[in-house]
């Protein structure tokens, strides 16, 4: 493949990654999903499926999803990850990739060798029926079929494109290389068939199907009766810049046209077809029937001229300009080179009315365009000092690059002889382009840089401030100066250090409940007051006792436990907690009980065990649903609400997140179906627009229990609590859900700095009251700014020291604010609980 076509894919990869809906994410295989079936399941459409190297012994099947699974030449444009990112049928007798499900043009696959199917029927490679996916820089080979399409079967597809595909080494009855089938419309540019074979038509095997070939070369294929392209019976094909050679069969070597009572319809413009065994072309029509072959050949070389093209029955033949009778010159049909030497007669003799080379010169013949050339050369250097840069990189708009030397020197031979741009980089640099630049043919250009540098230069590398409570606002200023020659542009964010400035979904520890209880039927867990608060059914290894409710320390030792109210057979599932009461069920009616067991509340529930519940602390709702039932919104009193659709989700866990930043606080925490797999999705209750969120992976294993979102664990965090079934190794898995970094405000986050500018900044600390109990003696941050100064990122430590006096350390019960709290329950009927907290120890008066 040219270096100017694969700079054009790759740049029409970036622009499809990156023009992908705000939330697309990257999964990575096998770092972050252990296969390439496993990332397609966890991807939402828009998302990315980035495949490290290896061999992934699998079969591939999209599922109707637009999504991107890629290589890292999607990344890099390095296509020797095509031949090292290996997707291996296994001889499994099935289709290695697959796409049945209405997949459109978004749904891509780019950067694999795809091979060993094992003898299936259709489709060894890849099998497309009623789809259209983007396909693109594959090698397709070592599959074979027992029927039609040994690399690619196509039937009843709506326009699928292939682009820069090798199909070599695929056995078929039918289409050695790809077979297409049933009014399919299929476009393939810039591909290679070669060394197929089959009983007909070693390369491609076309019926009553519409196919656009651009730039397509159709080699060394072998069959008894086609060895290249046999097209029967109602086609239009487009055959533009093809190179058909080198084919072998005992009957037909090139092109076969055949058909019976449906025409057939071919354009063969700027192309050769050169040395095929025995006939180069045939036009043929069973006897019985009346259907017309037409072909219309223009700006050609062939093989024998007119002459060499045998054609019976009714046919018609446009012979037009342009065709020529002459050897192309391959570079090395043995090794399966055909792009064209120097001195072809096939180079600048293409029909002039066709767009003009990418060197700009006119169309050359045949699959492979030879383009002009000359050199570019010059130096990169400091635009302060004029010293040469040695590492630089440079690289072209059309796909060269390469580094500077000791001095800065840079050379690229074999530049292409149009239009184009050059660009310069070296870390700790600002990148340079020089656009428009033309080299002709033969000719030296020098192209010189001088490189820019901007200096991102704090006042300050660190913050360390001690405080005594109460927290109140502090401003610390700094600033920033760019002492460099070039523009310095910035962006800051604030992170916590430590465990609780991870990122979203780290699982942050996990506890072995189970074990530690002698219980393999744990289901539901809040956490209050620093406490756990655990449903089980008190199973163990046979052993069948009383339902309780555990509480358990933040280290996960046993404190206390008391007796479960109702008669649920195997306990309580999901528990919640609204401020006053723990809510629990697992059979027809739920129940609302404090946290010393004593029953306060209990009504009849909208679902036949009440399975997963919740405490929307917006609304003053519990959401309860059953694993299969929908999602219901009840009041305290056992009133109904409001209802919403499950989706078809199997629910185990209900939680709430009240600053869930897309207003979506309703989490869901279910299994999938298919694979078991513990899956998070989360719901905006106002219109039920739901999306996926992530699956979790626990250490245990295990089907999902009740779920739980507080930011009492840490004070620092918000995290997404857990309960794994996982018989005798049941745990508490603690998951990152969002840092906290509340404490930190800063008032300028983004902004750009010429010369000798400086940017002034003030950071407040403690901005809001602090409501954690008990107060940490140390809050740890940092601001992050990330920038294009030499090494990209620089980080300033942030560190508040609270110091307590020996007679005032810091105490859950000691509030260090003055006001009323959440009043539970309201509205109420006879009573309710109004507390409130002081300032400072002393007698007060509630009015």
């Amino acid at each position: 493949m040219n270096r100017i076509t694969l700079y054009l894919l790759n740049a029409l990869a970036l622009v499809m990654l990156c023009g992908t809906r705000l939330e697309a994410r990257i999964i990575n295989v096998p770092d972050g999903e252990r296969t390439i079936t496993r990332g397609i399941s966890a991807a939402d459409d828009g998302d990315t499926v980035l495949v490290q190297p290896g061999i992934y012994i699998e079969r591939v099947d999209f599922g109707g999803k637009a999504i991107t699974v890629a290589s890292l030449m999607l990344m890099t444009g390095d296509e020797t990850f095509i031949d090292s990112t290996i997707i291996d049928g296994n001889n499994s007798g099935r289709s290695v990739v697959v796409f049945t499900n209405s997949e459109d043009e978004s749904s891509i696959i780019d950067g694999f060798t795809v091979r060993n199917s094992g003898a299936t029927d259709y489709g060894g490679g890849i099998y497309l029926r009623e789809s259209s996916p983007t396909v693109r820089n594959l090698i397709i080979t070592d599959n074979n079929v027992t029927a039609n399409g040994g690399g690619i079967y196509c039937t009843r597809t709506t326009g699928p494109t292939f682009i820069n595909v090798r199909i070599t080494d695929n056995s078929a009855l039918y289409g050695g290389g790809i077979g297409i089938y049933d009014q399919s419309s299929v476009t393939l540019r810039h591909c290679h068939i070669f060394d197929n074979s089959a009983d007909e038509a070693g390369g491609i095997y076309i019926e009553n199907s519409d196919v656009d070939l651009d730039y397509v070369a159709v080699t060394d294929n072998e069959s008894d009766l086609v060895g290249g392209i046999d097209i029967r019976n109602g086609c239009a094909v487009n055959l533009k810049n093809v190179t058909v050679s080198r084919n072998s069969s005992d009957q037909v070597g090139g092109i076969r046209m055949y058909t019976e009572n449906t025409d057939n319809e071919v354009i063969l413009l700027n192309g050769i077809v050169w040395e095929n065994d025995n006939i180069q072309i045939q036009m043929r029509r069973d006897q019985n029937f009346n259907g017309i072959n037409k072909l219309t050949i223009a700006y050609t070389d062939l093989t024998g001229g007119w002459e060499a093209i045998e054609a019976t029955g009714d046919f018609s033949l446009d012979w037009l300009d342009g065709n020529i009778e002459e050897d192309p010159r391959f570079v090395s049909p043995r090794d399966r080179d055909y792009n064209l030497q120097e001195d072809s007669p096939c180079i600048d003799v293409g029909d002039p009315d066709s767009p003009n080379d990418a060197d700009g010169s006119r169309a050359d013949l045949g699959a492979y365009p030879t383009f002009e050339s000359g050199i570019l050369e010059g130096f990169v250097y400091d635009a302060y000092d004029n010293r040469g840069l040695n590492g630089a990189d440079v690289w072209t708009s059309s796909g060269a690059n390469t580094v500077t030397e000791w001095d800065g020197f840079w050379r690229i031979e074999n530049a292409m002889a149009f239009d184009l741009d050059v660009s310069a980089s070296m870390p700790g640099y600002l990148d340079s382009t020089r656009a428009g630049l033309h080299v002709g043919r033969g000719d030296t250009l020098v192209v010189d840089f001088g490189l820019l540098h901007s200096e991102f230069t704090p006042s300050i590398d660190q913050i360390t401030e001690e405080f005594n409570p109460p927290l109140e606002p502090t401003d610390i200023e700094f600033s920033v100066e760019n002492s460099g020659n070039g523009p310095l542009v910035w962006s800051a964010e604030k992170r916590n250090r430590g465990a609780a400035g991870v990122d979203p979904w780290v699982l942050r520890r996990s506890i072995g409940a189970g074990q530690a209880l002698q219980d393999e039927r744990l289901e539901g867990v809040v956490f209050i007051d620093n406490l756990f608060y655990i449903s089980g059914a008190n199973w163990w290894e046979g052993r069948d006792d009383t339902n309780l409710i555990y509480i358990l320390d933040r280290d996960g030792a046993l404190v206390d436990s008391f007796l479960q109210v109702g008669e649920a057979p195997r306990g309580m599932k999901d528990l919640a907690w609204d401020g006053e009461l723990i809510w629990g069920a697992g059979e027809e009616e739920v129940f609302g009980f404090t946290t010393e067991g004593d029953l306060r509340v209990h009504f009849e529930g909208p679902g036949y065990s009440n399975t997963a519940l919740t405490w929307d602390t917006d609304r003053k709702l519990l959401w309860i649903s059953d694993i299969t039932s929908n999602i219901v919104g009840v009041e305290r009193t056992g009133h109904t609400q409001k209802s919403l659709d499950r989706h078809d989700l199997r629910i185990h866990g209900l939680a709430y997140w009240p600053d869930d930043p897309h207003g979506y606080n309703l989490y869901i925490f279910n299994e999938e179906r298919e694979t078991l797999r513990q899956v998070v999705h989360k719901m905006n209750p106002d219109d039920e627009d739901t999306m996926f969120v992530t699956y979790l992976e626990p250490p245990s294993g295990g089907s999902p229990g009740g779920a739980f979102i507080t930011d009492r664990t840490d004070p620092f965090a918000w995290v997404f609590m857990t309960l794994s079934n996982a018989g005798p190794n049941d745990c508490i898995d603690i998951w990152q859900l969002y840092s906290n970094t509340a404490w930190l405000l800063l008032d300028t986050t983004e902004g750009e700095l010429l010369t000798g500018q400086t940017q002034d900044f003030v950071l407040t600390l403690f901005p809001e009251p602090i409501h954690i109990r008990p107060l940490p003696d140390q809050f740890e941050g940092e601001l992050r700014f990330k920038h294009n100064a030499a090494f990209r990122e620089t980080f300033i430590d942030i560190t508040a020291i609270i110091s307590f006096d020996a007679d005032d350390t810091p105490d859950a019960s000691l509030p260090l604010e003055f006001g009323i709290v959440d009043i539970h329950p309201n509205p109420f009927n006879s009573a309710t609980n109004v507390g409130y907290m002081l300032a400072e120890t002393g007698y007060a008066t509630l009015r």
